[in-house]
């Protein structure tokens, strides 16, 4: 693992452009804190064992909340996630000024300095699941992937069990990374894709430990203490706001009050 400390917006995006230099196609995930792990809400919350019942009691529901019907049990697993079900699923993005700002927006009263990490998730696949590849579970006609030692496995498998059409009930234990569906407004809009861990409660970083050579994993930590303004403020004029980032009715009203200083 690598890091690097920025100042000031600029040296954030020489260090990104640094590093999308390497060649491979990299993902980022902006968080409040250095001492943040990278794992999932269900894991960070203690709450895997209750996993099911989170799940179960979505499903029973969720239909009359909303028009968005979803073809695959990854779209709904994605919109559980969304909307701030605890799920093995963690948020990534292709942009990383998407990841900017959200590390300088979540909880905005913590006077911290914030960290965007940089992710390959290609030489994660590979580390974990011996294939320099990367599944859009979504959008498979067949769910079985073929490794290079030959064997196979579902990528259903890493569903929870109320989701999982195969009622495979062997959950892998290492994390691996994959395109999400962007059949939600809020997912397409934020260019989202995800790692879903299995039962191991490892962050991601713990799996590049043997990494010496780029791609590598990565984080960028930004000195924001005392100084978040001086990213923010830059950021929000290139338009990267919270109307651009949710796309939705109430973001756009948040926009529209913040900038007439009524918030």
């Amino acid at each position: 693992m690598r890091t690097r400390e920025v100042s000031t917006i600029y040296e954030y995006l020489e260090s990104v452009t640094i590093l999308l230099e390497i060649g491979e196609k990299l993902w980022f995930r902006g968080i409040a804190s250095i001492d943040y792990n990278l794992v999932p809400g269900l894991v960070w919350r203690n709450e895997s064992q209750w996993e099911s019942n989170f799940v179960h009691q979505f499903l029973v529901a969720y239909k009359g909340y909303t028009n968005l019907r979803c073809d695959n049990p990854w779209e709904l697993y994605g919109l559980m996630q969304y909307h701030g079900l605890p799920t093995r699923l963690l948020d990534w993005t292709k942009s990383p000024l998407h990841a900017l700002y959200f590390a300088l927006t979540q909880e905005p009263d913590k006077n911290t300095d914030r960290v965007v990490w940089v992710l390959p998730p290609y030489t994660l696949n590979k580390q974990t699941m011996g294939v320099e590849s990367i599944f859009c579970p979504g959008g498979l006609i067949s769910r079985s992937i073929k490794l290079e030692d030959g064997s196979e496995f579902n990528i259903d498998s890493y569903l929870p069990d109320a989701l999982d059409p195969h009622d495979n009930r062997c959950l892998p234990d290492k994390p691996i990374a994959i395109e999400s569906p962007l059949s939600h407004p809020r997912i397409k809009g934020q260019l989202g894709c995800f790692t879903v861990h299995g039962s191991s409660s490892n962050s991601i970083d713990h799996y590049f430990s043997d990494v010496e050579d780029p791609p590598y994993i990565f984080n960028i930590v930004l000195k924001t203490k005392d100084n978040r303004n001086t990213f923010l403020d830059p950021l929000l004029s290139w338009l990267i706001n919270e109307e651009h980032i949710y796309q939705d009715l109430d973001a756009m009203v948040e926009r529209i009050n913040r900038e007439q200083g009524l918030s």
